[in-house]
């Protein structure tokens, strides 16, 4: 069964072999709904006539927007049944970037949950718009179709847009090859297997989230739960009513979480407190002194009463997380790796094994997989470059930007790192200027100033990522420069001349109106006002990181 490379192919083949057993499931109204394999076989073959019907040919691209849902998933497979191109949309993002997406992609079928519907109806080339609610007429448009569309494994599955834009967005052509060598590469290191359970926390349209938390689990024939939100009780009574085993998510998530146990912990009466500090201390120890892990018996009673009893493996990528945080949950009982990739490399490139991690480091490459370092420096330091079927087909209609990045079958991921003398990678830092969010969301500097330039009021601008204390992510900080002409030109208009305090005062309120159009991850958080211009290469180029202003700069909190 690991030997087909064509995605719905592998959906086919799992749903006729496991039949009745539960593939996805998600809480609503009245209880769990779930959907068993058989019936996922069903649905994404019914979806895929239906498209192929409407006119949906081999190459076309399909939208598929909606909150993490099963019908996401069908809509996804059936995409790439009928021999399409899958387009995940950002849920987050608004209706002008999500439009920008669709627009760029050429998508004309965009299949939404409801609450999105009218606003993809008004999207400039959106010819037909499917609502996941209620799509039992397109999935009658045409026959069932029994076998996957005669796709080849190195053809386009899925194209994921890296982010909206007010520009040109970027998106990422992923094969079916790519996709499900990586799956079953993180497979192998991890060590999924059918009698898992996922709970799908992340944003689907997400590489991370697609791959680990839904190509994964359908490929291992295990079965994905679908979070119903956010909230730590919702998602704690989801771990505990159907028994969740395993879970992907990003820093901020898995802080919330390990801040949670240990709050109620302090709730408890003083005799509990101090016996918990009591076996803690006994388990660090043992852990120090002699390498043993025994957390997983000696709380096994406090994870059922906070609902992670079923537990055995949480998996984190997307940010930088403090070692403590995943060193506190394996001292609680459960496994806990990081792993480190790009959209661009399907997502995974490496991940800790789940038998022997490190917390400092983001493991080892998975199988299929070769990775080095280019141009390393005295300490090792140097960039992280990758190659194998991992790797992406190129960016969509963008050539000029795929050479840039692939050179001599390497791909350059513009991060910087080093490897351990027995294999483990070490993040040392970015060559890019992409901002990752405490949220695992990637934030480019360049969009966010395009929007703010399109002022009369800014000269120019600079967004940069703050680093939170505790290493978990960044902040997003932006410096603004007025453009002194235009308030020049104004003060004419009016017979009094601004002041830098007026200056001052209306770009800020110019600010916070372009903040406010943006989706709520891009959003800045630190606002500089500056009275010089940035400073700037001899062919004009702003030194980013060369500005000693920064710290003197008078900083303006938004929020």
């Amino acid at each position: 069964m690991q030997d087909e490379l064509i995605i719905p192919q592998m959906v086919a083949r799992r749903a006729a072999a496991l039949g009745d057993k539960v593939a996805l499931q998600i809480w609503r109204k009245d209880g769990y709904h779930r959907l068993t394999y058989r019936e996922l076989g069903r649905q994404v073959a019914a979806l895929a006539g239906g498209l192929r019907g409407i006119g949906i040919r081999a190459g076309d691209r399909v939208g598929v927007l909606a909150e993490n849902r099963p019908e996401w998933a069908v809509a996804y497979f059936a995409a790439q049944a009928c021999g399409g191109i899958a387009l995940p949309l950002d849920a987050l993002l608004k209706p002008p970037e999500i439009a920008a997406i669709v627009q760029d992609a050429g998508a004309k079928v965009v299949i939404v949950s409801e609450k999105f519907a009218a606003s993809v109806r008004e999207m400039a080339g959106v010819e037909r718009v499917i609502s996941m609610d209620d799509w039992g007429e397109v999935m009658g448009a045409g026959t069932p179709m029994a076998e996957p569309d005669e796709s080849a494994p190195d053809d386009v599955a899925s194209i994921i847009y890296t982010s909206g834009t007010t520009g040109r967005p970027k998106g990422v052509m992923l094969s079916h090859r790519n996709i499900l060598t990586d799956a079953r590469g993180a497979q192998q290191v991890i060590r999924l297997g059918s009698q898992d359970i996922f709970l799908s926390v992340l944003p689907m349209h997400h590489a991370f989230e697609c791959t680990g938390g839904l190509i994964c689990p359908i490929d291992a024939g295990a079965t994905v739960t679908y979070a119903r939100s956010l909230k730590s009780r919702d998602l704690l009574d989801d771990m505990r009513n159907t028994g969740v085993t395993a879970m992907l998510g990003v820093p901020l998530l898995y802080e919330k979480l390990h801040a949670g146990i240990l709050r109620g912990v302090s709730q408890k009466p003083l005799p509990v407190q101090v016996m918990f500090r009591g076996m803690m201390g006994m388990v660090k120890g043992l852990r120090a002194g002699l390498g043993l892990r025994i957390g997983r018996t000696v709380f096994r009673g406090l994870r059922a009463k906070a609902g992670l009893g079923t537990m055995r493996l949480f998996i984190c990528g997307g940010a930088p997380l403090p070692a403590s945080i995943p060193q506190g949950f394996e001292d609680l009982g459960i496994s806990f790796v990081q792993g480190y990739g790009l959209t661009e490399t399907s997502p995974v490139l490496t991940v800790n094994p789940a038998e022997r991690p490190r917390h400092d480091s983001v493991g080892i490459p998975v199988p299929g997989v070769e990775v080095r370092i280019d141009g390393e420096d005295r300490d090792g330091v140097g960039e992280i470059v990758a190659r194998g079927d991992v790797v992406m087909r190129g960016y969509y209609n963008q050539p000029e930007m795929t050479a840039e990045v692939l050179r001599d079958g390497w791909f350059h991921t513009g991060d910087l790192g080093r490897f351990s003398q027995d294999g483990y990678l070490y993040i040392s830092g970015r060559l890019k200027n992409v901002i990752v969010t405490r949220g695992g969301k990637n934030v480019y500097p360049e969009e966010i100033e395009t929007v703010l330039n399109t002022s009369p009021l800014v000269l120019e601008s600079l967004v940069y990522g703050i680093p939170e204390e505790d290493g978990g992510g960044e902040e997003i900080g932006a410096i603004l420069v007025p453009d002194r002409e235009q308030f020049e030109q104004m003060g004419a208009a009016r017979g009094a001349a601004y002041s830098w305090t007026e200056m001052e005062t209306a770009v800020r309120e110019e600010f916070r109106a372009l903040n406010a159009q943006m989706a709520d991850y891009k959003r800045i958080r630190t606002l500089v006002v500056r009275e010089e211009e940035l400073p700037k290469t001899s062919t004009r180029k702003v030194r980013r990181f060369e500005i000693p202003e920064l710290q003197k700069s008078r900083r303006v909190a938004t929020r």
